[in-house]
């Protein structure tokens, strides 16, 4: 406004010229140079203040790019911190900047939206090796949950379950095991037992013993023909074997998804085989029979 005051001023002087006014020009004249140096002063302040603007803009685009890489929520957080902080200096900002900036807020919003479905990552990390190197945990992940393993604890950290539900799952693997030890302690009507005739060949299988493997499949033959004393539905020992473990199928499905199901089938088929560890109602007999054997072998 100050400018504009005496340059108006200076313009009626020369379109008056009609009179000599020596002392009033020489006055504006003055005004004016100490004007157009309050103008020249104002201009570099705004190249100052434009190139500060512009200087942290940069820097917010380079994070956001930086973002857009690893969705870190932490660093979304502080992007919009120093938006709003820049907003709040109220320096001048030309229009092109302001444009930016709002395109920054736009895209600090799309990316805090995506990052509640996709995982954490730093943003600063993201180059050939380390995409190498999450390629790689990703595939020993993925052969790992496809290895065997009839051990339980090792089969359950493959699942997306509670403590609580790993539990639950190895109560059923034990009752399920109690419960075909108890069917297979029934004699047969010849007086042999079956979970000791069980027990003895996979010793004797263990132990390489020639013949062992046959001898084996010849027990199981006679064990799908031959009938448990006192059951009521006729059953043989191998189908009633065969229904307990379908039953302990069954519970055990209950508690997990398809998907955990998928990775404990790829653990192992038969979920009442895991091993729990001491309490394995197994256990005892198993170490009875191998004593038995181990002496008899002096």
């Amino acid at each position: 406004m100050r400018i504009m005051l005496a340059l108006a001023a200076v313009a009626l002087l020369a379109l008056s010229g009609c009179k000599d006014h020596g002392a009033d020009i020489r006055a504006l004249q003055d005004d004016l140079a100490s004007t157009r140096g309050a103008l020249e002063d104002a201009r570099a302040d705004a190249e100052r203040q434009q190139g500060y603007a512009a200087q942290r803009l940069k820097a917010l685009e380079d994070k956001l790019d930086a973002l857009e890489r690893g969705y870190s929520g932490a660093d979304i957080a502080a992007l919009r911190k120093d938006v709003v902080e820049l907003r709040a200096t109220g320096k001048p900002v030309e229009a092109g900047l302001e444009k930016r900036l709002a395109e920054v807020e736009t895209r600090v919003e799309r990316i805090k939206e995506e990052t509640a479905t996709k995982a954490e990552m730093k943003p600063a990390a993201v180059d050939e090796k380390t995409i190498s190197a999450i390629v790689d945990k990703k595939l020993a992940e993925q052969q790992e949950s496809a290895t065997p393993t009839k051990n339980f604890a090792d089969a359950m950290e493959r699942l997306n379950i509670s403590n609580a539900e790993k539990a639950a799952i190895r109560d059923e693997v034990k009752k399920t095991k109690k419960d075909m030890l108890e069917l297979l302690e029934i004699p047969m009507h010849n007086g042999r037992v079956p979970a000791e005739e069980v027990i003895d060949t996979l010793i004797r299988i263990g132990a390489k013993e020639q013949g062992a493997d046959e001898r084996f499949g010849k027990l199981l033959l006679e064990l799908s023909s031959e009938k448990v004393p006192g059951d009521p539905q006729g059953r043989s020992y191998v189908k009633a074997v065969e229904d307990l473990k379908k039953q302990n199928r069954e519970a055990i499905s209950r508690v997990l998804s398809p998907a955990d199901q998928r990775k404990l089938d790829a653990a192992h088929k038969d979920w009442s085989e895991f091993e729990i560890g001491d309490d394995d109602p197994w256990g005892a007999i198993y170490l009875e029979r191998l004593d038995k054997y181990n002496k008899e072998k002096k």
